[in-house]
């Protein structure tokens, strides 16, 4: 039995690096957008986060970091919205 391949949430404010949190695998055969729209809210909303250290948008992007297969953004305290990528991203 082959293992799922992984995926790559990502987690930032402006661009991807810029909050400290590493990148976290998500199986690829898991609801990679719900996880990470949970995931992000989570973050977005932990008071033990400095308000200039939480992420305002998560990404998920395939393990060799050549695709982007959702981009999501906070909208408010319990709200997340997909970002249109740009083509080819």
């Amino acid at each position: 039995m082959a293992a799922p391949s992984m995926y790559l949430m990502q987690f930032y404010r402006q661009e991807p690096g810029d909050v400290g949190i590493g990148d976290i695998p998500v199986p690829s055969d898991q609801d990679y957008e719900t996880i990470t729209r949970n995931a992000l809210l989570g973050y977005f909303n932990n008071p033990n986060i400095a308000s200039v250290q939480k992420p305002h948008h998560a990404r998920v992007i395939t393990h060799d970091g050549f695709k982007t297969l959702v981009t999501l953004m906070v909208t408010g305290n319990r709200t997340v919205e997909k970002v249109l990528d740009a083509p080819g991203s």
